[in-house]
């Protein structure tokens, strides 16, 4: 949420830290729940990208 709003809370954080921590914390996704959100960070983050241009 903190890189969505553009904090500076983050520091150094990236969309792609986020989907490191992310997937190493993953584990058993019996519901796809844990997926899906790393498929949403992937998404912010292809729509910063564009938001910066």
């Amino acid at each position: 949420a903190q890189l969505l709003r553009n904090s500076g809370a983050v520091g150094d954080l990236s969309y792609d830290d986020v989907v490191e921590i992310a997937n190493g914390a993953k584990g058993k996704d019996p519901f796809g729940y844990r997926a899906e959100f790393i498929q949403l960070v992937r998404t912010a983050a292809g729509l910063a990208k564009v938001a910066a241009r």
